[in-house]
Order: C-alpha cells, then sequence, then structure tokens
C-alpha cells in the first residue's frame, strides 16, 4: 500500500576563498534539479572545525563594512528563502498495513521456536496462549487498538476453563497465576512487535500482574503417601509395569515425563542408580524441566521391580523404553493416571495425584540427607524450591537439645 507526497526541497551553505575575501553560496535540490547560487560576501571568521574537518563559521568582529555581507544568520535567511520559493518534488511513500494481533502473535510464536530456541512443551504452551488470546482479544484487531484499557477490561472479564472428565469445558474464576501467565505472554507478543514491526508502546507494560509476589507452596499431609501406604499402592498395581511405574516415582522422586522418558541405557543396577536424561511431555521427548539431567539413587525395591520388567521377551535395548505402552509405544499418561487412580482406591488410600509419589519421596528424604543433596536427587533448579520439604524434617533430636539446653543439675 502507497501514497504520494511532497518533498521538501533541502540544501546546505558554504563559504568560498575568493581573491576578494570570503564570500558565500548556496547549494540546493529541488524537482528540477541540484542548484548552486552565490549569495554574497561573508562577514565571518573561523571558528573551529566539523567532524569531517570543514570549517565552523562565526560572525566576525566589529560592524559590517557594508550592508552587502553577509553573516551566518543573515546566510541562513538567504537559504530559508530560496528553499521555500523552490517546486517540491512528490514521491512515493510505502504505507505500512497495519499489524493484527494474529500476525504478531504468529512472528512472536517462529521467534522463540527457531531463534530463541526454547523446549517444543514450552513452545506448545505458547500456542496454546496465543491461540486463546487471539480469541478472546479479536486475533484480526489491529495491534494500535489494544491499548491498556482493552486488556484491563480483558483481564476482569477473563475466565479458566476446566475440562471435566465428560469432556465438557467448565468454567471457573481464574487463578492469579493464569491471568500473570497470559499477562507475560501478551507482553511478549507486543514486545516482538515492537522489534519487527517498530510498534510502540507496549500496553502491557502499564498492566498491573496479579500474583507478583510469589507466595512459597505449603505442602499439606494430603499432598504425600506413608511408607506404608506406598507399598500397599504398589501391592495393588494393575501389573509389573505400574508397579514399577509408582516404586520408581515414590523411592527415586521422578517427575511423570521422566518416568515415560526412562530407557534401559539410563538404569545402572551395577551401580545402582539411574539417570534422568529425558522428559516425555506433549508426545515429545525433550530435556528435564530443570534443563540439566541428574543421577538418583536406585533403591534395592526399585531395581527389584526393574529387573522383573527384564524378564519381557521383547524391547530390551539401550535405547528402548523402560515402562512400555501399546505397540511399544510411550505410556499413555491418561489412561496411566486412570489406572493409579483405581490402585489407590483397591489398596484403601485416599486419593492424591501422581505427581504426589515425588513429593512423598521428597518429605521422607528430606531427613535423611542434606537439602543440597535433596535439591540435586529431584531436578530442582534452586534451593528455594526444595525448601518446601523443609517442615518435614525429623526434629526429635532438635527437640532433646532444647530439653537438654534447659535441664537444672540438681
Amino acid at each position: 500500500m502507497s501514497t504520494t507526497e511532497a518533498h521538501k526541497p533541502t540544501g546546505h551553505l558554504y563559504v568560498a576563498e575568493r581573491q576578494d575575501g570570503r564570500v558565500w553560496y548556496a547549494k540546493w535540490r529541488d524537482a528540477e534539479g541540484q542548484h548552486q547560487k552565490k549569495l554574497g560576501p561573508a562577514w565571518v571568521k573561523a571558528h573551529g572545525q566539523t567532524a569531517r574537518g570543514a570549517p565552523r563559521w562565526r560572525t566576525a568582529d566589529g560592524p559590517k563594512p557594508s550592508h552587502a555581507y553577509m553573516t551566518p544568520r543573515d546566510a541562513s535567511e538567504a537559504l530559508e528563502e530560496l528553499l521555500a520559493q523552490a517546486p517540491r518534488a512528490t514521491r512515493s511513500v510505502r504505507v505500512r498495513k497495519p499489524v493484527t494481533l494474529r500476525e504478531a502473535a504468529d512472528e512472536w510464536l517462529r521467534y522463540e521456536e527457531h531463534e530463541a530456541r526454547v523446549k517444543r512443551s514450552t513452545v506448545m504452551d505458547y500456542r496454546d496462549s496465543a491461540n486463546r488470546l487471539c480469541r478472546m482479544l479479536d486475533g484480526d484487531r489491529p495491534l494500535e487498538e489494544i491499548t491498556t484499557e482493552v486488556i484491563e477490561r480483558w483481564k476482569s472479564d477473563f475466565v479458566a476453563q476446566r475440562r471435566l472428565r465428560d469432556g465438557k469445558l467448565r468454567e471457573t474464576p481464574p487463578a492469579a497465576r493464569t491471568i500473570r501467565k497470559y499477562l507475560v505472554n501478551l507482553h511478549g507478543i507486543f514486545r516482538r512487535a515492537g522489534e519487527v514491526y517498530g510498534i510502540a508502546p507496549n500496553p502491557v507494560a502499564a498492566v498491573k500482574r496479579p500474583g507478583r509476589v510469589r507466595q512459597r507452596r505449603q505442602l499439606k499431609s494430603s499432598d504425600y503417601l506413608e511408607p506404608r501406604q506406598v507399598h500397599a499402592l504398589i501391592g495393588a498395581a494393575e501389573d509389573d509395569t505400574d508397579a514399577a511405574i509408582f516404586a520408581t516415582a515414590a523411592f527415586c522422586g521422578l517427575r511423570l515425563g521422566e518416568l515415560l522418558a526412562l530407557r534401559w541405557r539410563a538404569v545402572d543396577f551395577e551401580r545402582s542408580l539411574i539417570r534422568v536424561e529425558a522428559s516425555f511431555t506433549r508426545n515429545n521427548e525433550d530435556t528435564p524441566k530443570s534443563g540439566d539431567g541428574r543421577a538418583v539413587p536406585m533403591a534395592p525395591e526399585v531395581a527389584s521391580a526393574l529387573k522383573r520388567l527384564r524378564n519381557r521377551p521383547f524391547l530390551l535395548g539401550p535405547s528402548d523404553l523402560v515402562f512400555l505402552g501399546r505397540g511399544g509405544a510411550h505410556v499413555d499418561s491418561n489412561a496411566l493416571r486412570r489406572r493409579f487412580y483405581d490402585a489407590l482406591e483397591r489398596a484403601g488410600i485416599p486419593r492424591v495425584r501422581l505427581h504426589d509419589l515425588r513429593h512423598t519421596f521428597g518429605t521422607i528424604m528430606v531427613s535423611r540427607v542434606d537439602p543440597r543433596t535433596l535439591q540435586h536427587w529431584m531436578g530442582h533448579s534452586s534451593i528455594e524450591v526444595t525448601e518446601i520439604y523443609m517442615a518435614f524434617r525429623d526434629r526429635a533430636e532438635d527437640a532433646a537439645k532444647v530439653s537438654d539446653a534447659f535441664r537444672v543439675n540438681a
């Protein structure tokens, strides 16, 4: 898309040295081409140099010899008059087509995937968020129309959606974390649009994000199992595969995606350890959540459960999966959760999440090893994450120390 506009003539002044003294000249360009004109004698003196080495001129000392002599100000006024009278040229100017929210979101997603190279699972989360933002804020709307006020109204009207077991969606009040996530992603879309399309300012920057001060999560007794319950759960598993998954999750603290991506080459029976090398999420294997691999001790109960799986007659090579789903593929996480809930019911254990087996590992082991070791075993990115388990450290010895400090000798 283009339009035409008048191009204002431009020009400049310079002083030439002549036999009879210094003279002002004007050079300019207009619709008819380039021109030069002598303006008159210059009443100037040199005053330094420009960056290119040309002399700078200022008004000479004393009164001018006659009105014909021109100071720098006089010459500048003469040039402005020439430019005002010069014919103006027209030129074609390209007008930028308005960028829509959908176009900006697609560019942001392309950048994050191919240039920033974020994890594939993260890109898929970004895509889901961008698609919903485009539905709620109208993807065909130009970015310039999405103001801070528009975003504030959207934030106040936002509702979360939860998929029920029958497949239907139920609208629920959103958590502060959910709104914050969408605002962060929308901010990224506008930031990238500013870099690529020159769109400014970013309207999301002025929107207050809820939950900015992150509260440390507190684990409840309903978020983990007792050791006897773990053994009961393993005994109630549907088959050896599920029993081994439950045991590895509880005794090693692996995340679900890390369990599903576990391969035989990462199981070291001789050294009694498991190397966590990958995670399977959204039908794709990638690095673990923290980005780094780690090694965790393999308890004898886990080793026994995994050795039973070695009795199968196929797919036992180093690159084969330890836990097999249908056709030798990864285990279906949704089907696994259903079997996990069924096993809990058969064992008479109150319902917890499959992820709570990882919390079980953390709450039990925090009294047996130092926090830094536990951080490494669980693959936490910082010690602050590991601190949610510190409230479950065994304090019996501490109580004895307090009692001993207050003991009164007879």
